[in-house]
């Protein structure tokens, strides 16, 4: 397939994202009320105050009061979305036709004629001419040079993914065909010449029959690239752009942080980063200098509202209501913190995570190398129970809760945990290190009841679980 990029504008935006430093949020009242401030004006609606809260409850219970956003700020919300979106649709429409066109173009037509006779005669000459080995030449490489001829002539930088996906089934609906029309067209060309004309009969007939096949196979496969794509295009403005951008702007940890039963009004918590994400789609996809200043006047500050601390925002017809960044911990893009809080706005608002799982503070608040093994046991919830013991290891659960040996050979045992922790028995492979007496201990299916069925297990690749030290 054809690269695909971000334009340098959505790039740039991506890179200020990504640079937010969420474990030590910088708070800039001014600059998230500056940011508020610019947003309205560019709706053209009348600038209000904004509350600024550093208390995740003092925010809610404010929103509590007003469940209702402006109607006349979230019809212009509306309206700026739809004059983005429109433009993009078209935007994304035009790039498939325009991809289906250059594939299936005379220019293609000639680079990729070219291209694929080039590699059909370097594969023919072996001594004398072979035209069974002109025929046959690999398909990949010839596919491949041919594709990359044919792109270079098109001259286009492969930004749009849906130009990319339908040049590819335009590019490949047409090339095959006429390779291996011309290939036989060929072949049956120099049967009954001989000598030194054979190459040349070879040569002419191959290119002729090839623009044949291209001309009349083109039309049916820039049509099928258009059928193709054109339902996608709806989704393409929000493609990569938008994931890139949540993903940057922490999206995924702003959903992590609360299971959305706090409060109905804790519905808009996503706002800021989604708003942040509409900038970045603008500047990749709108390319007219007028439209995309007008719009980028609307988007933009919510960039800068994300840089300055925003977390989250309620909108009401007098006020602005906003709740600043918590400290928030993350390890590998999730929520975590050993012992600690992973999100914080202060020592009586915070919560904890392991490795993207919220977790109660009497699991949160303890060191995982201090938790206890009959945890395991007394935990209801299955979630909570799968992270006490990733957690935990296995290890230490069969130490702890004196698992019964089933069965041994050699310094393997096959232990089973009775107790009634998980959906199915727990049977559990340990290894002893004969140098270091290092325990390993390994989950095995519950139907293997003998230590060298399960050692064949592991073996076969047959490992639902990973190995706890």
């Amino acid at each position: 397939m054809l690269p695909s990029d971000l334009s340098p504008k959505a790039q740039q935006i991506i890179d200020r994202l990504s640079a937010i430093d969420y474990e030590n949020p910088k708070i800039c009242e001014q600059g998230i009320r500056d940011a508020f401030s610019r947003h309205l004006i560019a709706l053209n609606l009348p600038d209000r105050p904004v509350e600024i809260y550093r208390s995740f409850d003092a925010a809610c219970d404010a929103a509590r009061e007003v469940m209702f956003f402006d109607a006349a700020w979230q019809k212009a919300l509306n309206a700026a979305w739809k004059v983005v979106y429109d433009p993009q649709h078209e935007a994304a429409l035009e790039a498939a036709r325009e991809g289906a066109s250059a594939a299936t173009s005379d220019a293609a037509l000639e680079a990729a004629r070219k291209a694929a006779f080039d590699a059909g005669l370097a594969a023919a000459k072996k001594g004398t001419f072979d035209f069974d080995a002109a025929s046959d030449a690999p398909h990949f490489t010839v596919d491949k040079a041919a594709r990359e001829a044919a792109f270079r002539t098109a001259q286009k930088t492969a930004i749009n993914p849906l130009w990319n996906k339908a040049w590819n089934i335009a590019f490949d609906g047409t090339f095959p065909w006429a390779w291996r029309e011309a290939s036989k067209a060929a072949s049956s060309a120099v049967r009954t010449v001989k000598g030194a004309a054979k190459q040349a009969a070879w040569g002419d007939a191959f290119n002729a029959a090839f623009r044949q096949m291209w001309v009349s196979g083109r039309s049916s496969a820039s049509t099928v690239a258009w059928h193709h794509t054109r339902e996608e295009a709806a989704d393409i403005p929000r493609n990569l752009t938008l994931a890139a951008a949540r993903s940057v702007a922490r999206n995924a940890v702003l959903e992590a942080a609360f299971d959305g039963d706090q409060s109905a009004a804790w519905r808009n918590r996503n706002q800021a980063a989604t708003e942040a994400a509409m900038a970045v789609e603008i500047a990749d996809f709108i390319n007219s200098s007028r439209q995309y200043k007008r719009l980028s006047a609307v988007w933009i500050p919510f960039v800068d509202a994300l840089e300055a601390g925003l977390f989250c925002f309620w909108m009401t017809q007098t006020k602005v209501m906003v709740l600043t960044s918590p400290v928030m911990r993350i390890e590998d893009d999730r929520l975590h913190a050993d012992g600690q809080p992973a999100v914080r706005w202060s020592d009586s608002e915070c919560y904890y995570f392991w490795r993207g799982t919220q977790m109660p503070q009497k699991y949160g608040a303890v060191l995982s190398e201090n938790w206890r093994s009959q945890w395991v046991l007394e935990e209801p919830n299955a979630e909570l129970r799968r992270v006490l013991i990733q957690g935990i290891g296995y290890d230490r659960i069969v130490q702890e809760l004196e698992a019964v040996e089933l069965d041994t050979w050699r310094e393997y045992s096959l232990l089973m945990i009775y107790a009634d922790i998980d959906l199915e028995p727990i049977h559990l492979l340990k290894m002893t290190c004969p140098s270091t007496n290092h325990i390993h201990v390994l989950r095995v299916p519950p139907h293997l009841i003998s230590a060298r069925e399960a050692i064949a297990g592991v073996q076969l690749g047959n490992r639902p679980r990973a190995i706890f030290s």
